[in-house]
């Protein structure tokens, strides 16, 4: 059953008469009117026929087993149980589950944030407000039991902004953007039973942090914050003693104007991040910053087809490269809505990915993606798709591009704003801003659970034409539920590691220094607990070195043949003498389309000349 549906249970009975109906869910009377906090209505609960319906129709919050029981004066009995479950719809080969949500007067608070993956593998987070006031810290085991262990007081904080981040000592860290000792904003620490201690109390020229930290190599925590004399923002630094400086203060020019999100910790010892606005052209940038605060800016946004007005984090993808996204760009003059992107960390930048509504993409992703265990990258869009309130996209690192869920604004709530975490299980988890199954006038968020129901081949592995001693890579873009195994084969037989063969049991399968031998079919078979899947095949041909065949004169005509092969280019080159002079070319470029390609040189005046063939790339 899909939400927004009207669901109807009817029993028939007999007896003596009058008979008397009870529905009950779970072994809980039921009564006619609204269930509070669902949006749905009840009627007939005293009748044979019980509707559930209301203006956002069943959601996953009516899953239950609903019962009757029926009476009269000589006794009574109970029907058997029938099952309601609600899926809401997602792509082949997912499952989108609603495991929590925040409704109105709820005392586990209000609008949640980011998520982070604990040691122990529960799932820890925090919300703006609620509880009464002033936003919580809570926990959350990957089948929903949520936990909330500290309600923030003012004093101690109010209204976190970012997800927590939890280091080798088991503790996790995080800040408020308000509340303290001045009322600007704290950074703290919590155990994982719900100790929090305030380590930090903002004042002065830096204030108001909304980043999630990171921890650097020396230690210290790294986040951004606003800055009370300039709208621009800095990014503060608390060594591990506890004292807190501000690293480095944006000015608005070319450096850009905040953070968009945290910084990412790189194995260079290096921070990378970006900045919401401003920048060279006044549209955002790429930035580095040293532990010591030196500022560079790498990339400044053109507001073009690479986009602007970046948001979040950006992550680094297994090929070395940062990957993130942008809210807005403009392409071929038209204005569209959001770019995901890639960057060197020496600034080369590349679009990969334009988002269209028209397509059902998706609008205004307000959070960075997520390297899943996959090789994919997940985000989140917070506008867009069917109903208008936010998608769930994966995309790989060749631009592959599936939205996988709509929101609905009612059982998965609406408005994602944070990036999704993969858990323990393998699953992905993420939040909304708001809604929920009661809709927007009582909702407050929620959070969701994206499940993989098989393994899945996304992108083919591809045919590789070499010439002798060069090296072949295939490779396969998939999803699916973890843990993937791959096992490649070639014409059909399975191959190890061993000799010029690597990465058999990966995603990319290598032989190197490639012949005659190597030449022929190649596909991997993945599977995970749920089943397997085999790949097309992709041939690897062996090119032959160009080789000239025959010689033969006409007329004028100088006519000579050379061996190659389909589909290959080549480049015939004459020159006068092997001593004086550079190559020049003979003709135009030559595609192959069998075995010998063939040209010929009108020999006029020319005495002497000699040619070469080479292959084209």
């Amino acid at each position: 059953m899909s939400p927004g549906a009207t669901v109807t249970f009817a029993v028939s009975a007999v007896g003596n008469l009058p008979l008397s109906y009870q529905w009950q869910t779970n072994g809980v009377n039921l009564t006619d009117g609204s269930i509070f906090l669902t949006g749905s209505s009840v009627s007939g609960s005293r009748s044979s026929t019980l509707t559930i319906s209301g203006p956002n129709g069943v959601t996953e919050a009516n899953n239950a087993t609903y019962s009757v029981l029926v009476s009269n004066s000589l006794g009574s009995v109970s029907s058997t149980g029938a099952v309601l479950t609600v899926i809401v719809p997602s792509a082949p080969g997912t499952r989108v589950t609603l495991i929590h949500w925040f409704p109105q007067g709820a005392k586990d608070g209000r609008t949640p944030n980011g998520l982070t993956k604990g040691m122990d593998g529960k799932l820890y987070g925090t919300t703006q407000s609620g509880a009464p006031l002033y936003g919580t810290i809570f926990s959350l085991t990957t089948n929903g039991v949520l936990t909330n262990f500290v309600a923030f007081a003012y004093t101690n904080g109010e209204a976190p902004q970012a997800a927590l981040t939890q280091t080798a000592d088991g503790n996790l860290y995080g800040t408020t953007s308000g509340g303290g000792d001045d009322g600007v904003g704290t950074i703290f620490k919590v155990t994982t039973n719900g100790t929090l201690t305030t380590l930090y109390s903002f004042m002065g020229d830096s204030i108001n942090p909304y980043s999630a930290l990171v921890q650097g190599a020396d230690g210290s925590f790294y986040g951004a914050s606003a800055n009370p004399s300039t709208s621009y923002g800095n990014i503060f630094k608390m060594s591990p003693d506890g004292s807190v400086t501000n690293l480095y203060s944006f000015s608005g020019g070319a450096d850009g104007a905040s953070a968009a999100g945290a910084l990412l910790p790189m194995p260079d010892g290096n921070f990378y991040g970006l900045s919401r606005s401003n920048g060279a052209p006044f549209w955002g940038d790429v930035f580095r910053i040293t532990p010591g605060g030196t500022f560079t800016s790498l990339y400044s946004f053109t507001g073009g087809n690479d986009g602007y007005s970046p948001a979040g984090a950006l992550v680094q993808g297994s090929d070395g490269a940062l990957y993130g996204v942008t809210t807005r760009n403009v392409f071929a003059g038209f204005q569209f809505y959001g770019t995901i992107f890639k960057v060197t960390t020496n600034g080369v930048l590349n679009p990969i990915y334009t988002l269209n509504p028209a397509f059902g993409d998706g609008m205004y992703p307000s959070a960075g993606l997520l390297l899943a265990s996959d090789g994919n990258f997940y985000g989140t869009t917070e506008f867009g798709g069917a109903h208008g309130q936010g998608t769930v996209f994966r995309i790989t690192p060749g631009g592959a591009f599936a939205k996988l869920v709509n929101f609905d604004g009612i059982d998965l709530g609406a408005h994602p704003r944070a990036a999704l975490v993969e858990g323990a299980d393998g699953a992905l988890y993420g939040t909304t801003s708001t809604a929920g199954p009661a809709g927007f006038n009582l909702g407050y968020g929620t959070i969701f659970r994206l499940s993989f129901t098989d393994a899945q081949i996304i992108t083919q592995p591809a045919n590789v034409a070499l010439l002798p001693g060069g090296n072949a890579s295939f490779n396969v873009a998939v999803f699916g539920a973890p843990a993937l195994f791959y096992r490649w084969q070639k014409n059909g037989t399975n191959l190890l590691d061993l000799g010029n063969i690597s990465g058999s049991a990966t995603r990319t399968l290598t032989v190197a220094n490639v012949g005659s031998a190597e030449a022929g079919t190649y596909s991997v078979i993945v599977s995970n607990s749920l089943g397997s899947v085999p790949s097309s095949g992709a041939v690897l041909s062996i090119i032959p070195v160009p080789a000239f065949q025959s010689f033969t004169k006409t007329n004028t005509n100088f006519r000579f043949t050379w061996s190659s092969a389909t589909g290959q280019k080549y480049q015939v080159q004459y020159r006068s003498n092997l001593v004086l002079g550079n190559w020049s070319n003979l003709g135009n470029v030559i595609n192959a389309t069998g075995s010998l390609a063939t040209a010929s040189d009108p020999i006029s005046t020319n005495r002497q000349r000699f040619y070469r063939v080479y292959l084209l790339p």
